[in-house]
């Protein structure tokens, strides 16, 4: 149907039809992803699917945490990833707080990977580099959950990787 509507009324030899149809893939590429974000935190804080208590777990589905922690994982880490098509800090952001990261004023996130942002907590005026990583896991013999906190004024390169603690 779209691409009917594309073919019928659109010129490629008029510039403002493709000024038009470039203006209209935006709004339609962001429409999708506020949808996506909304929805996955609606789901991620009704079901109460935050992992926020440090400790030891078993790698198992049967463990109440290690499940909360794959089920958050499988609804946010996908529309992360959709975030990150373009680099786009101030959605980022807003997007991380929704689902339980604690984000200061005055961050610029550029292009990281969170993996998993309920147990993140950074401070004011820090950037983040791109391809830095941030984890609040580790998943050895058991699933080690622990906060990760980053302070103020901080600037973060790129590829680093940090590890909780």
């Amino acid at each position: 149907m779209a691409a009917y509507f594309v073919i019928r009324y659109v010129d490629v030899n008029n510039m403002l039809h493709l000024f038009l149809f470039s203006i209209f893939l935006v709004i339609d590429y962001l429409i999708f992803l506020f949808s996506l974000m909304f929805s996955t935190a609606f789901f991620i804080n009704v079901f109460r699917l935050k992992y926020d208590e440090e400790g030891k777990y078993r790698k198992t589905l049967d463990d109440k945490m290690a499940f909360k922690f794959t089920a958050y994982y499988g609804l946010y880490y996908p529309t992360y990833k959709i975030i990150n098509l373009f680099i786009l800090p101030p959605i980022k952001s807003f997007y991380l707080r929704l689902i339980g990261a604690k984000v200061g004023k005055n961050v610029l996130l550029s292009g990281e990977e969170w993996l998993d942002p309920c147990m993140i907590e950074i401070g004011d005026n820090l950037t983040i580099g791109g391809r830095a990583m941030i984890l609040g896991h580790i998943a050895e013999d058991k699933l080690i959950l622990k906060k990760t906190r980053i302070g103020n004024n901080c600037l973060i390169g790129r590829e680093t990787f940090i590890m909780p603690g």
